[in-house]
């Protein structure tokens, strides 16, 4: 038997299980959109910056130590808006940042 698990994570989950702050930059596309991309990740500890690799492989071992994976689970893969959130004022800050990254894995 083969299962798949797929965890989504809103971007406040993330930023508050690692302590790091999701580095995002904008682009004006017409007045009502912006392209919402994400640049990198801060550790706020140590104020310096993480590629999005070492910020996933942080996730995916926090999310191990808290028991939410089991610590058997050696492989996983990872979904992240690089680029391409378009936001208007029709669609809020919330709904941007629903489901932000999608880690999922099989057992």
């Amino acid at each position: 038997m083969d299962i798949f698990t797929m965890i989504k994570l809103d971007k406040n989950e993330v930023e508050n299980l690692m302590n790091i702050e999701i580095l995002e930059s904008t682009e004006k596309i017409s007045d009502d959109y912006e392209e919402v991309c994400i640049e990198g990740f801060l550790d706020k500890d140590s104020n310096s910056q993480i590629s999005v690799e070492d910020a996933m492989e942080q996730l995916f071992e926090t999310l191990k130590t808290k028991g939410i994976i089991n610590e058997s689970v050696e492989t996983y893969s990872y979904e992240l808006p690089v680029c391409g959130l378009l936001k208007n004022a029709k669609r809020n800050e919330e709904a941007l940042n629903k489901d932000y990254i999608v880690l999922s894995y099989h057992a």
